[in-house]
């Protein structure tokens, strides 16, 4: 029986600026999380937003077990991608905007902690002063929330261009995202990926 006492601590951290278009997909998608979590009573989850990473986020994260950030990016990417973090030093140091894996460096150099880390890139194309997401951004957008949510239960990491497992592991991800809520099965039904596709392999 899973208690809130064995389910690993789960951070669920957005960055990015919702005043600048499709910079706010990651604040976007914490949004769209926000229906399950309450749903399910997920209180070994916790989600963040914020418009960048900062050397703070370093202990913040020590006190999980699991941390997803979240972002959007101009990277030539279908239209999400999904990948491990590993620790890197970020150089020169600054205290004002990090990178993941610099964050993550900074964790374990600090605190003497290395939480399990990812890193959901979401394709944006419009990064002018205004709010909202484009259209093409959206669609990218209810595609990774929906990968999330049929894979990360998996414990496997997956190519998410071509949908294949690449790579197995025994991840504590297992049941972060499990369930579709009725509202979301309801919208965008024709940008669900199909689930046959999705656990290929797995």
């Amino acid at each position: 029986m899973n208690t809130l006492e064995n389910k690993p601590k789960v951070l669920i951290h957005a960055y990015g600026n919702p005043g600048r278009g499709d910079d706010g997909l990651g604040d976007t998608f914490i949004q769209m999380c926000q229906p399950w979590l309450s749903h399910e009573s997920a209180h070994h989850i916790t989600t963040e937003s914020s418009f960048q990473l900062n050397v703070e986020d370093a202990y913040t994260m020590s006190e999980f077990d699991i941390v997803v950030f979240v972002d959007a990016t101009k990277e030539k990417i279908e239209n999400f991608s999904f990948a491990p973090v590993k620790p890197v030093s970020q150089s020169p140091f600054t205290t004002h905007a990090m990178s993941p894996s610099g964050v993550l460096y900074l964790c374990n150099e600090l605190y003497g902690k290395l939480p399990e880390t990812y890193l959901l890139q979401v394709k944006g194309y419009e990064w002018e002063m205004l709010e909202g997401l484009s259209e093409k951004a959206e669609k990218n957008l209810w595609k990774a929330f929906h990968f999330s949510v049929f894979n990360w239960k998996s414990g496997s990491t997956v190519n998410a261009s071509t949908n294949k497992n690449t790579h197995k592991q025994n991840s504590r991800a297992i049941g972060f995202l499990t369930a579709l809520p009725a509202e979301y099965r309801r919208r965008e039904s024709a940008l669900v990926i199909p689930l046959n596709q999705i656990c290929e392999g797995i």
